[in-house]
């Protein structure tokens, strides 16, 4: 029983270190996406709040002072 426990363990203590490697990435080699920023003045008109489990997403619904 000590040696399956141990075995266990040092298997356990082995594979986190394997896993550590491979999430270590170099900054140098990250793909940043630029963020795009966009104004808009109106009255909101609806909210839909998202729902994952049945697939659907969040929407929010701008009235323009134009009327679009």
């Amino acid at each position: 029983m000590k040696k399956l426990t141990f075995s266990l363990f040092a298997f356990l203590f082995v594979s986190t270190l394997c896993f550590a490697q491979q999430a270590s990435v170099p900054v140098s080699q990250t793909v940043q996406t630029p963020v795009v920023m966009k104004t808009l003045a109106g009255k909101v008109d609806l909210v839909t709040i998202g729902d994952t489990t049945k697939g659907t997403k969040s929407e929010l619904v701008v009235v323009a002072e134009d009327g679009q």
